[in-house]
């Protein structure tokens, strides 16, 4: 099983509008596109009976528009994130369904959305143990994440060794993937994030 640190990101960065101007728009986007990528296997799902039967050309069309915003390591995370929602989905159907099994009453829902553009996001992501660095001192942890090459070039990130830090609030259990949320209200985040792209 792959475990997850889940953490609370504070912008470091926060005196520089820019740079959480930055922050908002990378999270906003992953959560646009895990919706986008939910709602094609959601409808496949309605359609066919089937998830996994999902257009692949759409899917990749959208990994193509998000990953210049996202980075393609994170853009594969997440669509792999979600992937494995959708076959947690699956292995409760299968108990719920099973008669001799009591381990699951109540009937599985569909792996859920992270809000929307109008009432706000959920601002978070996930990242790949491969795509960000973690250094603990005694006086605060940081997170360093890269972030894709439209992010990078809109935001001057090149001094800043093409990427983003935020402070950490949590403590790392397992080493492996790390989500990261970002305080504040949905609706406050979604006003501070006008250049995110577009979702449900």
């Amino acid at each position: 099983m792959r475990r997850t640190n889940s953490y609370d990101a504070y912008a470091l960065i926060s005196l520089n509008p820019e740079m959480k101007a930055c922050v908002c728009e990378w999270l906003a986007a992953s959560c646009a596109y895990w919706n986008e990528v939910n709602y094609h296997r959601f409808q496949s799902q309605l359609d066919t009976g089937d998830w996994e039967n999902a257009d692949n050309t759409e899917l990749s069309e959208l990994y193509d528009e998000y990953a210049p915003v996202l980075g393609t390591a994170n853009a594969q995370q997440l669509k792999a994130k979600n992937n494995s929602a959708w076959e947690g989905y699956d292995k409760l159907v299968d108990k719920y369904d099973e008669p001799n099994d009591g381990s699951v009453t109540d009937e599985p829902g569909f792996p859920g959305f992270w809000g929307n553009r109008n009432d706000g996001y959920d601002m978070k992501s996930v990242v790949r143990n491969t795509a960000y660095s973690i250094n603990h001192s005694a006086d605060q942890s940081t997170l360093e994440i890269s972030v894709g090459k439209a992010l990078d070039q809109k935001y001057n990130l090149s001094g800043r060794g093409h990427k983003v830090r935020f402070r950490l609030k949590g403590e790392p259990r397992w080493k492996g993937y790390v989500t990261v949320t970002k305080f504040g209200s949905k609706r406050q985040q979604s006003a501070a994030n006008q250049d995110a792209n577009p979702s449900l």
